[in-house]
């Protein structure tokens, strides 16, 4: 009977340091876990503000692309204007030659 018990006790100290290990690593799985949804929900909140800024960035992109023609179109419109003048001098000179009063 006293080789029984000491059998027991002896399995039994082994299941104790068997279940600390196990909660050890329980507890360590639960860190990971922890630091995983951690990880997670920062590349959730980046991923958000990628996405705002890559907005912002469409916006800017479209006030830079319009302030960038202004002048083209300034440009283009005196050219137009010069052409116009041109034209009606042509044209002037013309009736003046064949004697038409303006």
């Amino acid at each position: 009977m006293a080789v029984k018990i000491t059998e027991i006790d002896q399995r039994s100290k082994s299941n104790t340091h068997r279940v600390a290990k196990l909660e050890e690593q329980t507890e360590a799985v639960q860190k990971i876990a922890s630091s995983v949804e951690i990880l997670a929900r920062e590349q959730h909140h980046q991923t958000e503000a990628m996405e705002r800024i890559e907005k912002n960035v469409t916006k800017l992109d479209g006030k830079v692309e319009a302030l960038e023609n202004k002048p083209a179109e300034h440009w283009d419109n005196l050219v137009e204007k010069i052409l116009w003048l041109i034209a009606g001098g042509i044209i002037a000179f013309a009736f003046a030659q064949i004697g038409v009063p303006l």
